[in-house]
């Protein structure tokens, strides 16, 4: 699925997704994300308009990335930020690393 496809009130996405991602969205999630190939690392990204969000105004930032095992169960965030750059750069420097 894309998340144009599971989140249409999404709209543009404003931010560019890095090499080696892949659309996994899943309309039953709070927002669109894209995993790594083996699925262990998965980068979020809330809508842009916190109104829309499903966390609203008190979510803690727009951006994510968050660790899976190898059989998906939740690890650990990465990192959860407002910056996209650094978000975009941790994405980019693990998957160099492996």
């Amino acid at each position: 699925m894309s998340y144009r496809h599971e989140f249409p009130d999404f709209g543009t996405l404003d931010v560019d997704i890095p090499d080696g991602y892949a659309d996994s969205s899943w309309h039953n999630d709070t927002m669109p994300s894209w995993s790594n190939e083996d699925d262990t690392l998965r980068i979020w990204v809330d809508y842009a308009d916190a109104s829309l969000s499903e966390w609203g105004e008190g979510r803690v930032a727009r951006f994510a990335i968050h660790q899976y095992d190898e059989y998906g169960a939740f690890v650990q965030p990465l990192i959860t930020s407002d910056n996209w750059q650094e978000v975009y750069d941790l994405a980019v420097s693990i998957r160099s690393e492996r």
